[in-house]
């Protein structure tokens, strides 16, 4: 276990750099700007507490008590936006204020400014948290598909605490530094009035994002900067201590014998991988989109498929999706099928309706198979999104391709496997 905490440790503190967190730390600046350290304390505390604690309950509390997670990141959005309003609207500001003071007076060895700094801090950091969707490895994908799968083990709340104290370390610094260095700036001295009111629109302006999902774009634009990260961060936590203890830890809760044949699945840099095993059926599909009859591998034998692993709210994922969509365009008339299968990462993206506004929003025309149950997934024995296996005519998987990159291999890949189904491309 000590290995996987190491690594899950270091894939959180590597999340700073990630471009899937840059459109929060505007956020997060800007707020620490206008407060001191208990403020960048309690936004940390917020952000990493609520994140962790949404990830691992979630299940339980959608189960149980039948909460829409939707409506959780509706009122979240909401928390921000007025945030962001009350450092415009001063009256606001001080209605917050007095509001905070009735909880806060009653801590214990603290000043009310200083109470009042960090619950507003933490507030903040709450809302944040629940709307956060990071950069998913193999490590943060086995922690929310078991949560998800309501497998929430003592390992595994062990495994989630490392992670979020690595990102809980940088993103102090990143909070507090920020903020005094601002301090420093003679402007921010002379024009702190108009400093606040442009944090303050900051925060409203990312509040709308959130809510119109436009954070997504920003985030894959920005993803261009640094298109190797996905990469980097599935390379290193794919070390074979680290995938050892990853297998353990599922295994806790699943007796079932893995098919041996998974065990030959790799990253793949060439157009095709020296793979060939029978590609596992679809199974506990709650919905079909995109096709007016439910899909079988034995249906589409004979045809190239390309099963896609993603979820509409991973930028890794999005940032594959042109890529994915232009293949299916282009050969889709040669017998070129893909199937993006929609397992979620998160409660709120199991939602059918949000599912069918990602269609539409990303152009996505294929069938989409809803895997809420991460049926399908662990039939493929996968950990990543995205995750492309390449299914040959006859029903083999030839070639399996996780996060992003290798486009020009897996299109040389796809019509070669055409070519031997008599196509020519």
């Amino acid at each position: 276990m000590s290995p996987l905490l190491a690594f899950a440790f270091l894939s959180g503190f590597l999340t700073i750099f990630a471009p899937c967190v840059w459109p929060l730390l505007p956020v997060v600046l800007s707020a620490s700007a206008v407060g001191n350290r208990k403020t960048a304390l309690g936004i940390v505390v917020g952000v990493t507490g609520s994140f962790g604690l949404v990830t691992l309950s979630a299940s339980y509390v959608v189960a149980s008590l039948h909460v829409d997670p939707n409506t959780l990141r509706l009122v979240a959005v909401v928390v921000i936006a007025y945030l962001g309003v009350s450092m415009l609207v001063p009256a606001l500001a001080r209605l917050q204020e007095s509001a905070l003071s009735r909880f806060t007076n009653m801590l214990p060895g603290a000043g009310r400014r200083d109470a009042n700094v960090l619950g507003s801090g933490m507030l903040l950091g709450v809302s944040l948290g629940v709307v956060w969707s990071p950069c998913a490895g193999p490590i943060l994908a086995t922690i929310t598909t078991l949560a998800l799968m309501a497998r929430v083990s003592g390992d595994l709340v062990l495994v989630t605490a490392c992670y979020m104290a690595g990102v809980a370390i940088p993103l102090f610094a990143f909070a507090y530094g920020g903020q005094r260095l601002l301090r420093r700036l003679t402007v921010m001295k002379r024009y702190s009035g108009h400093a606040h009111r442009v944090f303050g629109a900051v925060i409203v302006l990312t509040a709308i994002g959130i809510y119109s999902s436009y954070d997504k774009v920003v985030e894959a634009q920005l993803l261009n900067v640094a298109p190797q990260y996905s990469q980097t961060l599935i390379k290193f936590e794919s070390a074979p201590a680290v995938q050892q203890q990853l297998t353990r830890l599922k295994s806790q809760h699943d007796s079932a014998r893995r098919p041996s044949h998974h065990k030959r699945v790799a990253l793949c840099p060439k157009s095709l991988c020296d793979l060939h095993y029978r590609a596992p059926a679809f199974q506990g599909i709650s919905h079909w989109l995109n096709t007016a009859r439910p899909l079988t591998l034995h249906s589409l034998r004979h045809r190239v498929v390309l099963v896609d692993f993603w979820t509409f709210d991973c930028i890794n994922c999005i940032h594959t999706l042109p890529s994915v969509v232009n293949w299916y365009t282009k050969y889709r008339r040669d017998g070129f099928v893909v199937i993006g299968v929609h397992t979620p990462e998160f409660a709120y993206e199991k939602d059918t309706g949000n599912v069918q506004n990602a269609l539409r929003r990303f152009n996505i025309t294929y069938p989409v198979p809803q895997d809420n149950d991460f049926r399908t997934w662990n039939a493929y024995n996968n950990q990543y999104w995205p995750a492309e296996y390449l299914v040959d005519g006859r029903g083999y998987v030839r070639r399996m391709v996780a996060g992003e990159g290798s486009y020009g291999d897996t299109e040389a890949a796809i019509r070669a496997l055409l070519r031997e189904t008599g196509r020519h491309v």
